[in-house]
């Protein structure tokens, strides 16, 4: 299959896709070959991703850190409590009550 990829004043370029190679005609001549036009191979669709919502303070502890292994998040030795997992996850530092800021 071979599809054009652009025009220039010197001619015009197509691409072949079973020979993974430029092929190129110059301008006033015709292609010796079929063109493929839209093929569905180049045309990029995106994909939707289902967006799901999480409730994490209803969560347990396991689900927790279930949670946030998936969203690749590392867990300290100091997030022991489920308050300290549900601040890991949205973002907020976890600090010992003994500790100073």
């Amino acid at each position: 299959m071979r599809t054009e990829v652009r025009k220039t004043a010197q001619g015009t370029e197509y691409w072949d896709n079973i020979e993974k190679r430029t092929v190129f005609v110059p301008t006033g001549s015709k292609p010796s070959f079929e063109v493929t036009n839209n093929p569905k191979s180049m045309i990029h669709v995106e994909e939707k991703k289902k967006v799901v919502e999480v409730d994490i303070e209803v969560m347990s502890l396991k689900q927790l850190k279930e949670h946030a292994a998936s969203l690749e998040i590392e867990i300290p030795k100091e997030a022991k409590t489920k308050a300290d997992m549900i601040k890991l996850i949205k973002g907020e530092k976890v600090v010992e009550d003994d500790e100073v800021l």
